[in-house]
């Protein structure tokens, strides 16, 4: 990935991920499974290209964009109560 078209991060849950750039979309599931394709020749996805030569390395790239470990997640609605009053919501 270019300096100037940073990759874009994906992610349900903890352990599946998708990392998308200019040029390639990578996608790592909690099973261990994974998926590459060639944005620029195949646009439309078709054609998973991880066990291809010279897959590894667009990979090892890619995978740097998954962080170690992700943030919690937001406080659903059951967090809040609406104040009628100020007519704001406020954490419980």
């Amino acid at each position: 990935a270019e300096a100037s078209h940073p990759p874009v991060l994906c992610s349900l849950d903890e352990h599946n991920h998708a990392v998308v750039t200019r040029d390639h979309r990578y996608i790592c599931y909690e099973d261990q499974g994974e998926e590459l394709y060639d944005l620029r020749n195949d646009p439309l996805e078709l054609h998973n290209i991880r066990g291809t030569a010279g897959a590894d390395a667009i990979v090892r790239e890619l995978r740097r964009a998954i962080p170690r470990s992700l943030a919690p997640p937001a406080p659903g609605l059951a967090a809040y109560d609406f104040d009628w009053k100020t007519y704001q919501w406020q954490r419980r």
